[in-house]
């Protein structure tokens, strides 16, 4: 638990998609917020126009409550969390469903904690994107006060 008091769990601590209304995605027994990752959806979207999922970032209060909008990844995996080309073929989907395809965030982004103390902005990184010289300086200059990079190796399977 970092010495602020905030703990993080991996980059996928909860495997359906989330929003800031279900009930298990809380952190009350930890009795303080909570960054992780998670998989988002925007309850707000229509299901047959929006069918986007997220590999994402969440920092929520004590109830599961978002204190920002999730990060949503950016720099995504080929073959791994898209399927490129498939824009542009569609049908190439069908033919390789065991390929994630996973909508694309608008990172690099920031996202606000606002504790009594001040403000503290963080710096949301997924997996691999804290490779990105680029990427990380983008969130420099969007005054990022600390760097949190999230990640899942699960599927590297038992040989970790």
């Amino acid at each position: 638990m970092a010495r602020n008091g905030l703990p993080g769990l991996s980059g996928s601590a909860s495997f359906g998609p989330q929003t800031h209304t279900d009930p298990d995605f809380r952190s009350s027994t930890l009795g303080r917020p909570l960054i992780t990752g998670a998989y988002s959806k925007d309850p707000k979207a229509d299901e047959k126009q929006d069918t986007s999922t997220y590999n994402a970032l969440f920092l929520v209060d004590q109830l599961g409550n978002n204190l920002d909008k999730p990060y949503r990844k950016t720099e995504l995996l080929a073959f791994g969390e898209y399927l490129p080309l498939s824009e542009q073929f569609p049908f190439l989907l069908k033919l390789l469903p065991f390929v994630s395809n996973f909508g694309r965030g608008h990172g690099p982004e920031v996202m606000k904690w606002e504790t009594p103390q001040g403000v503290i902005k963080w710096g949301g990184q997924i997996c691999y994107e804290g490779l990105y010289p680029s990427f990380t300086r983008g969130l420099a200059e969007k005054g990022a006060d600390i760097l949190v990079n999230v990640t899942n190796d699960s599927w590297f399977g038992k040989n970790l």
